[in-house]
C-alpha cells in the first residue's frame, strides 16, 4: 500500500493518508457534485417550464403573487380605485383591506326603579325623570350583558 504525504495544505504538514481512502473520498465528492449539478439542471428546467406554461387556474401561485404585488402597489400609490376597477374588469383576485367604521348603536335595557306616586302614569313619569346613567350602569352590572338588545342604527366610514 502506498501512502500520500500532503504538504500543500497549511496545518496538515506531514499528514499521511492511505491512497484508497483519498481516492474513495474524491469519488464520493465527485458523485455528490454530479448529483447536485443534475438536480440544479432539473430545477432550472422546471422553472423554465413554469414560466412559459399557460396559467389556467386562478389559484396559480404566479397569479396570486401578481395580484398581491399589484394590490400593494395600488395601496402604496393611492390607486385603490383604479386597482379595484381593473380587478373587476378582468375578473381578478379581489383583496380585503381593513376599514374603520363608526357606528351609532341603540341599546335597549330594562331598568327597574322604585318610585312613590299616586298612580301608574305618575309612577312612570317619575321613574323616567329620575333614571340616570348610574342606574343604567347598575342594571348592566346586575343583569349582565344577556339582558341587552342592540342594533346598529347608522354607520359611516371614519
Amino acid at each position: 500500500m502506498t501512502d500520500i504525504t500532503t504538504q500543500a495544505v497549511t496545518g496538515f504538514e506531514g499528514l499521511t493518508l492511505p491512497r484508497p481512502a483519498v481516492i474513495g473520498e474524491l469519488a464520493r465528492v465527485e458523485a455528490s457534485t454530479r448529483a447536485a449539478l443534475a438536480r440544479a439542471e432539473q430545477l432550472e428546467a422546471e422553472i423554465a417550464t413554469a414560466r412559459a406554461e399557460e396559467i389556467t387556474d386562478g389559484a396559480d401561485a404566479r397569479l396570486v403573487d401578481f395580484w398581491e404585488a399589484a394590490g400593494e402597489v395600488a395601496t402604496d400609490h393611492d390607486m385603490c380605485g383604479e386597482y379595484d376597477r381593473m380587478v373587476a374588469a378582468v375578473d381578478g383576485i379581489t383583496r380585503e383591506r381593513e376599514f374603520e367604521v363608526g357606528m351609532d348603536i341603540t341599546i335597549s335595557l330594562r331598568v327597574y326603579r322604585t318610585v312613590t306616586a299616586t298612580n301608574y302614569d305618575a309612577a312612570i313619569e317619575a321613574a323616567e325623570e329620575d333614571v340616570d346613567r348610574y342606574d343604567v350602569a347598575e342594571a348592566i352590572r346586575e343583569n349582565g350583558w344577556d339582558d341587552i338588545d342592540w342594533n346598529g342604527s347608522s354607520a359611516e366610514p371614519v
